[in-house]
């Protein structure tokens, strides 16, 4: 019965890196089923999740090892339960400035929400050339939730910050 694990990876960024990392991956008959992969201040960024038997993931542990110059976590991956679950997708926008992921996310948690993926980055403006903040995240939650209570804190966060802040059901 096949397992599965959770890679993260991280090291200095290069030509090659991801090419190594699957060459391991089906070099010992895994299969790479999801990854996001990043450059970051200089670093290459990945978590990767792969599936195979359990001696051919061990095999893979230990080439992965051999690595140069990556710092290598590996996690068991965890059968999840098939609850129903919802979907939504909140975005932010607006000049950067400190604590905007920290006030989202705190009340996406009293509201509940699982955070499925977060992807944030900062680019210049076109006008002006200052940083704006720039996010996604997709959620997930419960049957239960009452979105409406979610929406409107939101919006109190929203003009707080001064970030535009969308929820957005899928």
């Amino acid at each position: 019965m096949p397992k599965s694990l959770v890679l993260t990876i991280i090291g200095p960024d290069r030509p090659g890196v991801v090419e190594h990392i699957s060459r391991c991956v089906n070099e010992h008959e895994c299969n790479w089923l999801a990854s996001r992969m990043s450059q970051l201040a200089g670093n290459f960024a990945g978590i990767i999740h792969v599936e195979g038997e359990a001696a051919e993931l061990g095999g893979l542990q230990a080439a992965l090892a051999q690595l140069q110059d990556l710092s290598i976590v590996v996690a068991e991956g965890i059968a999840t339960l098939d609850t129903p679950q919802r979907i939504v997708t909140v975005t932010m926008l607006g000049l950067d400035r400190t604590g905007i992921v920290r006030e989202v996310s705190a009340e996406l948690a009293r509201h509940e929400m699982n955070v499925e993926e977060w992807q944030t980055d900062i680019s210049p403006a076109a006008m002006t050339g200052d940083p704006m903040f720039n996010g996604r995240a997709l959620l997930s939650f419960p049957k239960s939730v009452n979105l409406t209570s979610l929406a409107e804190r939101l919006d109190t966060i929203s003009e707080a910050l001064g970030v535009d802040i969308e929820l957005l059901e899928d």
